[in-house]
């Protein structure tokens, strides 16, 4: 459910491949509400809460025995789901960052050295620079909706794991992985192409073999950590 807000994207498809106008917005918003809607109806404990609990706490985690958060207590709690969602940011960015680029492998626990994921992260940027006179760029109205998808996105992602993992007494979100942000970050990739960031020489050949150098590097740690 955390993807859905990809159906998005949708929108990025020009209206000529569809024949007429008509079919265009009809196709794609019919598209994104039967998604959503068969979503919902498959998961209606969702949002059972919110209108049979009185304090929002009825959800029994399936890992513990303690009640875990649920999406009225979220709601009708906002300082406090301000606090924990700021806590869970600031103690676990780097961690969801590092599982995403390649620091660490989540549930396994498997770490390698961050000089990896530093390297990765410099190959990722310069993945972002476009070569003078081929300038690939995408238009404000992508933008727009990579931003929407991002946001949704992660945002869904992360509030899975605050109703579904973690307890009602911790102060910060647990189960988040940042395996769980890889679609959301390569649209970020995409997104901050433009034709302020140039270079003269085409550089995507070394980048794939720089990416490739650090992909064996991480093989290769994780066979030293096993």
């Amino acid at each position: 459910g955390s993807y859905i807000p990809f159906l998005l994207l949708l929108f990025l498809i020009t209206k000529s491949c569809f024949g007429t106008k008509i079919k265009y917005p009809v196709i794609v918003v019919s598209s994104i509400i039967l998604c959503f809607v068969t979503y919902c109806l498959c998961n209606l404990s969702l949002f059972v809460d919110i209108k049979d609990s009185t304090v929002g706490a009825a959800n029994d985690l399936a890992w513990t025995e303690e009640e875990g958060y649920t999406l009225k207590y979220i709601l009708i709690h906002p300082k406090n789901s301000l606090f924990v969602l700021a806590r869970s940011f600031v103690q676990f960015g780097y961690k969801w960052y590092g599982e995403m680029v390649g620091d660490g492998y989540g549930w396994h626990q498997i770490y390698v050295s961050p000089l990896l994921a530093i390297a990765y992260t410099v190959v990722l940027g310069l993945a972002g620079l476009n070569v003078q006179e081929k300038e690939e760029c995408f238009s404000n109205k992508c933008r727009f909706v990579f931003t929407g998808v991002i946001i949704f996105s992660s945002a869904l992602a992360i509030l899975s794991m605050w109703m579904f993992w973690t307890p009602l007494n911790s102060a910060v979100i647990l189960g988040v992985q940042g395996r769980y942000f890889i679609p959301m970050f390569m649209l970020l990739i995409l997104a901050i192409k433009n034709k302020n960031l140039l270079i003269k020489r085409d550089i995507s050949k070394g980048l794939i073999i720089a990416s490739f150098l650090v992909i064996l590097g991480n093989c290769f740690g994780i066979w030293m950590a096993a």
